[in-house]
């Protein structure tokens, strides 16, 4: 199984300008979803405990390991991935891009 579970989507020149998150609501739900790569805050997976709760989840119904493929460009949280995993009990995988 392939997936991202922690790490930064968020455009480069978007994260330069270190602009707070945008709150989705029903009426930016389409802009944030279809193009994403014009908002912030809403393109990181950086909740540890989020991740965590997932990753028992996937063990809980049979899952042993996952492959996670976040390269350089996605900045991969490799210290996050490894707490998750210790913590969860599931093997992660990493991609070196």
């Amino acid at each position: 199984m392939r997936e991202h579970v922690l790490c930064d989507i968020t455009p480069p020149d978007l994260a330069a300008r270190s602009l707070p998150g945008v709150e989705i609501t029903l009426e930016n739900s389409f802009e944030v979803r279809h193009h994403w790569c014009r908002q912030t805050g809403n393109n990181r997976l950086a909740d540890r405990d989020i991740a965590i709760a997932e990753l028992v989840r996937l063990k809980e119904i049979g899952g042993a390991a996952l492959v996670e493929l976040a390269c350089g460009g996605i900045k991969p949280d490799p210290v996050g991935l490894r707490a998750a995993s210790q913590a969860s009990g599931i093997e992660i995988i990493t991609g070196s891009g």
